[in-house]
């Protein structure tokens, strides 16, 4: 069989492999430079000093009660599709697994990975459907809230 005329030496491949995503964050963060005017790092630092200590402790407290109500989520979804799981591993898998996938993105793909690789004996199929349970049930939630407020709140001109 011949060779392709494309095929990439693997050296190449690996190299392209690791420095491209990292080629495509320089480009986003180009892309963003030259659409938002951030301050500057100096400016930055005074912004920040200015939220008082008890607006960070409100804001931490505010983040630990929800990534404790995502935990509890994710041991209601492992309870509804039935994989057995019912452990204080789960919570942190689901705590783990959206922070993860908030922050990376992705968040069906990057959320079904953690929590397989974190759960041992967790399959594939069954990381995937509580995420899907859990993206699902969250986005209704989210549409009947929205449509709650929508309802009782007057239309702004």
């Amino acid at each position: 069989m011949l060779p392709s005329p494309f095929a990439v030496p693997a050296p190449i491949s690996r190299f392209l492999r690791f420095s491209a995503p990292f080629v495509v964050m320089m480009l986003c963060l180009w892309v963003l430079h030259i659409r938002v005017e951030l301050p500057p790092m100096q400016a930055l630092a005074g912004l920040i000093s200015q939220i008082s200590a008890l607006h960070w402790l409100g804001a931490l407290l505010a983040t630990g009660i929800s990534f404790w109500a995502l935990g509890r989520y994710d041991l209601v979804a492992h309870r509804h599709i039935g994989t057995g799981f019912d452990s204080s591993s789960v919570r942190g898998a689901g705590m783990v697994a959206i922070a993860l996938s908030q922050t990376v993105g992705f968040g069906l793909i990057i959320g079904s990975l953690a929590r397989w690789r974190l759960l041992p004996g967790l399959r594939p199929l069954q990381a995937a459907q509580v995420t899907g349970f859990v993206a699902v049930t969250f986005l209704a939630a989210l549409a009947a809230i929205c449509a709650m407020v929508s309802f009782t709140l007057p239309v702004s001109a």
